[in-house]
């Protein structure tokens, strides 16, 4: 039988020493190990860096655009194709459906982020928007035919800021009737 080395023997009794054998009393225990104190290092006085916001595209801000007038254009489709046949009962109810799609896509404008050089476009085509709700709100009012005339009479010529934002962001032409 072959002896084995010491350091090899002390391993084996240390190992199953902690296996099994007497309980520890614990406070015993914990009283007599060293008490060691965890200290933090101190905050840091750098701020963490908020990172830089990316502007938004100009393919991101067309897009944007079309789905906020997307609701509005189909209402001002029907509302032609009511004056188109002459039904006046129908224009009255797309009329007061338009004023709040104009006024949803105002709403929308401005909440919106736009590429620089946009946002004077925006501001001029909200400003035209309030007019188109004006008037569309008196024509969905009108009772007679002399209302609605007089509410026809409300809406100035068409403005060109949704056109010419459309060109900043790069999108095809307004369609017109």
């Amino acid at each position: 039988m072959k002896a084995l080395p010491v350091s090899v023997v002390l391993l084996a009794a240390l190992i199953t020493a902690g296996c099994g054998g007497e309980p520890v009393d614990e406070p015993a225990a914990a009283a007599a190990a060293p008490q060691v104190t965890e200290t933090s290092a101190p905050p840091s006085e750098t701020a963490t860096p908020t990172p830089t916001p990316v502007p938004i595209t100009i393919e991101e801000a067309g897009s944007a655009y079309l789905a906020l007038v997307a609701p509005s254009n189909a209402l001002a489709d029907q509302a032609q194709a009511a004056v188109a046949a002459e039904d006046w009962a129908q224009l009255r109810v797309v009329a007061a459906q338009l004023a709040a799609a104009d006024r949803a896509f105002a709403d929308g404008l401005l909440a919106a982020e736009w590429p620089p050089g946009a946002q004077s476009a925006v501001d001029s085509l909200v400003a035209e928007l309030a007019g188109d709700i004006q008037g569309n709100l008196a024509v969905a009012a009108s009772t007679t035919d002399e209302e609605l005339s007089l509410a026809f009479e409300r809406f100035s010529t068409p403005g060109t800021s949704a056109q010419q934002l459309r060109m900043i962001l790069g999108l095809d032409n307004v369609s017109v009737g």
